[in-house]
């Protein structure tokens, strides 16, 4: 962290050299902006926060300052978790010997490496043809009508950037369907036999998220001595017939900052300033205090 820091501002101090050493094109720009450039940065004293640490099942702690490798390795299960009563493979015919990997390594990852209360899942061969989207999304509406799913996964065809329906199942199940869902491409599951066992706990880490259940929380960060909310923003703009852009909201609703209150709107074409704030901040302080009986302080 600290090397990264002292790259930059070597990287800067560079810069500005290199910006007054033509003194033509410096002058210009400073006469016109009436300004000058100190060539060392500005020192000022300041406050090293906590880094924290990473909170997980049975006590388990990952100091933060020590991180040197991905931490979900350091845990066996969910720092708070439910049982999956119901869930659903979705597979075709074509995928048939990637569905049967998929099971073998889902069973040795809930039972071993992501211990995950849950009943056997329902394994569901397409009639259609998985190369078109409608395949799929026809037999989730199907599952949805029998309300009793926690979870669908999907095994779709093709591999990373060149599926041909990852899109549109995902656009599908983000917008019409109301059960928590992951894809996973058939290809990720061929071609990285020797690495499916940190793929597959990965899958299982989202889905812990997406059911609302903790993977993992944080204890001792800066502020956090009192009820307060952690906020994330950001703005997608979209491409091709429908430009409109898209801010995406978080806001955590724990004292393990852990699980999250989320929601998004629309916006004007390449829009960064967002005019909903107000609304999206309101709705998460509800969900806050519908959560922990209490309003954030902070």
């Amino acid at each position: 962290m600290f090397a990264n820091a002292e790259t930059k501002s070597k990287q800067a101090e560079y810069f500005f050299k290199t910006l007054k050493s033509d003194k033509k094109t410096y002058k210009e720009m400073s006469d016109k902006w009436k300004i000058s450039i100190e060539e060392e940065a500005l020192k000022t004293r300041a406050y090293r926060c906590n880094h924290g640490t990473i909170y997980g099942n049975n006590k388990k702690t990952f100091d933060l300052s020590k991180m040197q490798r991905d931490f979900s390795r350091e845990f066996t299960g969910p720092l708070k978790g439910r049982k999956i009563n119901g869930w659903a493979i979705l597979y075709s015919k074509f995928s048939t010997r990637e569905h049967q990997t998929f099971m073998q390594q889902l069973k040795q990852t809930v039972t071993t490496d992501f211990e995950y209360q849950c009943n056997k899942p329902i394994e569901v061969c397409l009639k259609g043809d998985d190369r078109k989207v409608t395949a799929l999304t026809d037999t989730i509406y199907e599952l949805q009508q029998e309300g009793n799913l926690d979870v669908i996964i999907c095994i779709a065809p093709g591999r990373k950037g060149s599926s041909p329906i990852y899109e549109g199942l995902k656009y599908y199940l983000q917008t019409e369907c109301p059960i928590p869902s992951q894809v996973i491409l058939s290809e990720t599951i061929k071609k990285n036999f020797k690495s499916l066992r940190n793929i597959m706990k990965n899958v299982m880490i989202q889905i812990c998220a997406k059911i609302g259940d903790i993977p993992w929380g944080y204890k001792a960060l800066p502020l956090m001595d009192e009820p307060t909310m952690i906020i994330g923003m950001d703005v997608c703009h979209r491409v091709g017939k429908n430009k409109k852009s898209v801010l995406g909201f978080v806001a955590s609703l724990d004292k393990y900052v852990g699980k999250y209150y989320s929601s998004s709107v629309s916006q004007g074409e390449k829009q960064e300033i967002a005019f909903s704030i107000e609304k999206l901040f309101s709705q998460a302080i509800k969900e806050l205090i519908k959560e922990n009986k209490i309003a954030p302080k902070r």
